[in-house]
């Protein structure tokens, strides 16, 4: 059995990466490396979604499907998206950590509340809901304190990337919305993909736009070392 939706996806992250790395191609050399990245989720999508329409790696819990390769790419696609943007702050590694850990932590638990019931599926809610302003505190308070230490073109890159983070908060919220039952399944699922989809190509592509920063955040660089 496969899964339509899922696939279709695929296919448009498929068409992405094509599209993204003949961008990447027209980047001067020296930048590419900051594009990466973000390429790498684009492709990792590609492959998840395919395997994860063919239903591998799903496992059928009775009442409910947990897809492995979904929770583990949605980990790693906000793990390194909130972390990119902790970097840009400059801040310490035990920081680093908290933010790649904390979202990839929400995205695990949100996944493993939709398939239990119960105490399990009150925890993992929770972790999300109060995951939620820990974020917002560590983007809009302490980093904001690390980064006005650096350069400026490195404060107004950062600025673009927490920006970009209220994209992923509200990319958060519908997933809790849409995960109840106020939609019909499909156009629940439908609305996820799309909006997931929009978060990494989105993402991506604002990156690509605007990838003529790094020649300023590579001055900084060199200066600082």
């Amino acid at each position: 059995m496969t899964d339509p939706i899922l696939l279709s996806f695929a296919v448009a992250y498929a068409v992405s990466s094509a599209v993204l790395f003949a961008w990447v191609r027209r980047v001067p050399v020296q930048l590419r490396e900051y594009c990466y990245p973000l390429l790498g989720l684009v492709v990792l999508a590609a492959v998840t979604h395919t395997l994860s329409g063919l239903t591998v790696g799903v496992i059928d819990l009775g009442s409910a499907e947990f897809d492995v390769f979904n929770v583990i790419d949605g980990s790693i696609a906000y793990g390194v998206l909130f972390g990119a943007a902790a970097l840009l702050a400059d801040v310490t590694r035990r920081q680093l950590w908290v933010a790649v850990a904390l979202p990839a932590t929400m995205n695990v638990a949100f996944q493993g509340a939709a398939v239990t019931d119960g105490i399990l599926a009150l925890v993992g809610a929770l972790i999300v809901i109060f995951g939620y302003p820990v974020l917002c505190w560590l983007y809009f308070r302490s980093f904001v304190e690390t980064v006005r230490q650096t350069s400026r073109a490195r404060q107004r890159l950062y600025r673009k990337f927490r920006n970009l983070l209220l994209f992923l908060i509200g990319f958060l919220i519908l997933i809790a919305f849409t995960s109840l039952d106020f939609f019909v399944s499909d156009i629940s699922d439908t609305l996820i993909a799309y909006v997931d989809f929009l978060l990494r190509v989105g993402f991506a592509g604002f990156l690509f736009a605007n990838i003529s920063v790094f020649y300023d955040f590579e001055a900084s660089v060199t200066a600082d070392s």
